[in-house]
């Protein structure tokens, strides 16, 4: 069995990690963690980064979607969850045209798109959940 295709995801100095994936027919989609700045496909991610920041080399959550062409994989679209601190992604389902993704989140407020969660005063870690409508 050989392989299909491959990809890569990352930029100069910064760190990307694939944490989780699930395969929808041809479409993947990815959630992982990143520092400073990457890049996937055409679209440029960056940490959110603050002079308040303990950690200045934080992570971010990253969620993409990939399609696959059977000759190569295509990024579709990307997102970043984050905050000024440390943020990481626990897991990733799949139902209907929703995307769930789950994690944790050291920062006062975490933004996923347009919204924002608080961690509770003095909470340090707290753990979020999140849908993402895949309905266009």
């Amino acid at each position: 069995m050989g392989a299909g295709w491959g990809g890569v995801a990352g930029s100069l100095y910064a760190r990307a990690e694939a944490q989780k994936l699930v395969v929808d027919g041809p479409d993947l989609y990815v959630a992982g963690t990143f520092t400073q700045t990457v890049e996937l496909g055409n679209t440029r991610l960056t940490t959110a980064q603050s002079a308040e920041a303990k950690n200045p080399g934080n992570s971010d959550v990253f969620i993409a979607k990939l399609h696959d062409t059977e000759k190569a994989g295509r990024f579709v679209w990307a997102q970043r969850v984050g905050g000024p601190e440390d943020e990481g992604a626990t897991a990733l389902v799949l139902q209907d045209q929703h995307l769930g993704v789950s994690g944790y989140f050291f920062s006062d407020t975490l933004a996923i798109g347009t919204r924002r969660l608080a961690n509770p005063p003095a909470a340090g870690l707290s753990a979020f959940f999140a849908t993402l409508s895949l309905a266009h």
